[in-house]
């Protein structure tokens, strides 16, 4: 978070993506941002490789909570929850914006056994894929760089009508349904990944004990907040 605010002026990158383009340029130079990313993948897979060492903590998600694959492809679950239970519709590939479709990532592994450890894996295979397209964006930045600057906003006026869009978040896919009357928005519905993968939790407490709940609540890492639209 020091780092997106050193980037952008916020820690939460607020106020960057705009209509018509981005709000100004980078606030580092592009190669100071590789450098930085890179000590902070490292430090991560440190501790990624002491908690993954940790039999203990292993022993308390393998097999905890489940969720079978037939039942996360009929429902359609989204982001970890799916691709730890084999079914992967993630938008960055599936329906790909902004810079994905140009951005080269290697394909997911694949997880079918759908319990809090295969959830987990997923999450470090896509914090390994994160580091990996920062990367290449920044090497594209570094050769390209008018593409930081505001010049490269462009004033947008948005039309009367309808529209729905997405975006792929740590969680899974965002949908907005927005609609726009005389050039404002008069009605925003959003429906998080939280909110649909809610259904499926209370599912896969069978078998479990008590002090399960924790690891499998975590390990579906849902928002409350995106839950209770």
């Amino acid at each position: 978070m020091r780092l997106v605010s050193a980037l952008c002026g916020s820690r939460f990158g607020r106020g960057v993506v705009v209509p018509g383009g981005v709000s100004g340029p980078a606030r580092m130079p592009i190669g100071e941002l590789a450098a930085a990313a890179g000590k902070l993948e490292q430090a991560i897979i440190g501790d990624a490789e002491s908690l993954m060492g940790t039999s203990s903590f292993l022993d308390r998600l393998r097999g905890t909570g489940p969720l079978p694959p037939a039942r996360a492809r009929e429902h359609g679950a989204l982001g970890p929850i799916g691709k730890a239970s084999g079914y992967d519709d993630d938008d960055r590939f599936t329906r790909p914006y902004d810079a994905y479709g140009t951005l080269p990532a290697d394909p997911p592994r694949r997880h079918s056994e759908g319990d809090a450890l295969a959830r987990l894996y997923v999450r470090w295979d896509e914090v390994a894929q994160a580091f990996g397209l920062v990367r290449h964006a920044a090497a594209e930045l570094e050769h390209c760089p008018g593409q930081t600057s505001p010049a490269s906003r462009r004033a947008f006026h948005p039309p009367d009508g309808r529209a729905a869009g997405w975006a792929e978040a740590p969680q899974g896919e965002v949908i907005y349904d927005v609609t726009i009357a005389d050039g404002r928005i008069s009605r925003c519905q959003p429906r998080s990944a939280s909110f649909h993968n809610l259904v499926l939790m209370h599912e896969v407490f069978k078998g479990d004990i008590l002090t399960d709940f924790p690891f499998i609540e975590a390990s579906f890492g849902l928002s409350v907040a995106g839950a209770a639209l």
